[in-house]
C-alpha cells in the first residue's frame, strides 16, 4: 500500500506542478474546481496514443496504475507531447522539467533571477525555482541548483519581507522585485585584497562564493527594512548574539509578527533553525514557534489573519487568539498564576503540560 501511495503521489504531483506553473492552483477546491485544475494539468499525462507495438491506448481513460507504468518505463530522452507553456522531458526513465543537456545561465544575478522567477519561454523551461534535485542529470548540476537556490532565496526573503512578492511575475515585474531584494547581495565593493569588485554585475556563481566565504559576524550593508548578518560563513536574519524576548506571550507575539525595527530583526516567525547559533537557541525557537502557532491557528480559524500587521493589528489578532493560552488561574497546588502576564517560556510549559494531561485522561 505504501508503494501504491508513492505511485499515486508521483502521478498526481506531475499534474500539480503543471497546474502551479499555469497559476491555476487552488488549495482547497470543490469537485468542479478540481476538474478545472485537471483540465489545465492533464496534458503532462497524455504521453502517446499508441504503445510501442502499435496498439491503441485508452489515453487518459486508462487506469491510473497503468498510467504510472507508462510514465515510468518511457526512456530515450524524448519530450512528452504537451500543449502546456512549459515542456516536459523524459530521460533516465522519468519525467523532468528540463532536458538532460540543460545548462544554468552563465550570467549576473539579475538575469539569473529572471530565469529563477520566469523561466525561458523560448526553450520552454519553467521558472528555475520549480526545479528539484531529480531534474538534474549529475551531482555537479545538483550542486549548481543548490547554489542558485541559496542565492535566489536570499532575494526572495527580502522581497517577501517588503510585501512585494508576486507568484508568477512577468519579466518586468521580476525586475522590479529584484530591485527590492538586490541589496542583500551587495556585500562589498572591494575584495579582501582591495581589488574592485563588479558588484551585482559579477556572475551569480561568483556571487555565491562571496556570500558563502564571508566570516566574522559583520552585518551586510543593506538599505532594507530588516538587517542581514554574516556569521559562521552564512547569511542569517539575526546576529550571532541574538536573544529572544524575555516577556509575556503578547509581547512575544508582537516580535513574532512584527519583528523589531529598531534592531532590524524581521518577524521572528521568519526565522529558521539555521538562524540560531546554538542547540539551546534552536530549542527556544522551537518552543516559541509551538506557542505562537497555537495563536496563529485560532486567528486563522476566526478569519482575522493579517500577513504583515502593524503592532496595533498584531495586538488585535492576539485578542482573537489568546484564549488558547488561557490555561487556568490557579496551579495544581492552588497558587495564583499570572495568567497571560506570565513569561512566554513558562506559558510553553503550562500549555504542554495541560495538553499532555488531556491526552492521558
Amino acid at each position: 500500500m505504501r508503494k501504491r501511495l508513492s505511485d499515486l503521489r508521483y502521478l498526481m504531483q506531475l499534474v500539480e506542478k503543471m497546474v502551479e506553473e499555469q497559476g491555476k492552483w487552488i488549495a482547497n477546491p470543490s469537485i468542479e474546481q478540481a476538474n478545472e485544475m485537471f483540465e489545465v494539468g492533464k496534458d503532462v499525462l497524455d504521453i502517446s496514443d499508441f504503445s510501442e507495438k502499435g496498439r491503441k491506448r485508452r489515453g487518459l481513460q486508462m487506469k491510473w496504475t497503468s498510467m504510472v507504468t507508462q510514465a515510468e518505463t518511457l526512456t530515450g530522452g524524448e519530450a512528452v507531447t504537451t500543449t502546456s507553456l512549459w515542456g516536459s522531458h523524459i530521460w533516465g526513465g522519468r519525467l523532468h522539467h528540463v532536458p538532460q543537456d540543460f545548462a544554468f545561465p552563465n550570467s549576473c544575478s539579475q538575469i539569473a533571477w529572471q530565469y529563477w522567477m520566469c523561466g525561458d519561454r523560448q526553450k520552454r523551461y519553467p521558472p528555475l525555482r520549480n526545479l528539484s534535485r531529480d531534474d538534474m542529470p549529475s551531482t555537479n548540476m545538483r550542486k549548481r541548483l543548490s547554489d542558485l537556490r541559496y542565492l535566489m532565496q536570499l532575494v526572495e526573503k527580502m522581497v517577501e519581507e517588503q510585501g512585494k512578492w508576486i507568484a508568477n511575475p512577468s519579466i518586468e515585474q521580476a525586475n522590479e522585485m529584484f530591485e527590492v531584494g538586490k541589496d542583500v547581495l551587495d556585500i562589498s565593493d572591494f575584495s579582501e585584497k582591495g581589488r574592485k569588485r563588479r558588484g551585482l554585475q559579477m556572475k551569480w556563481t561568483s556571487m555565491v562564493t562571496q556570500a558563502e566565504t564571508l566570516t566574522g559576524g559583520e552585518a551586510v550593508t543593506t538599505t532594507s527594512l530588516w538587517g542581514s548578518h554574516i556569521w559562521g560563513g552564512r547569511l542569517h536574519h539575526v546576529p550571532q548574539d541574538f536573544a529572544f524576548p524575555n516577556s509575556c506571550s503578547q509581547i512575544a507575539w508582537q516580535y513574532w509578527m512584527c519583528g523589531d525595527r529598531q534592531k532590524r530583526y524581521p518577524p521572528l516567525r521568519n526565522l529558521s533553525r539555521d538562524d540560531m547559533p546554538s542547540t539551546n537557541m534552536r530549542k527556544r525557537l522551537s518552543d516559541l514557534r509551538y506557542l505562537m502557532q497555537l495563536v496563529e491557528k485560532m486567528v486563522e480559524e476566526q478569519g482575522k489573519w493579517i500577513a504583515n500587521p502593524s503592532i496595533e493589528q498584531a495586538n488585535e489578532m492576539f485578542e482573537v487568539g489568546k484564549d488558547v493560552l488561557d490555561i487556568s488561574d490557579f496551579s495544581e497546588k492552588g497558587r495564583k498564576r499570572r495568567g497571560l502576564q506570565m513569561k512566554w517560556t513558562s506559558m510553553v510549559t503550562q500549555v504542554r503540560n495541560k495538553r499532555k494531561s488531556h491526552r492521558t485522561s
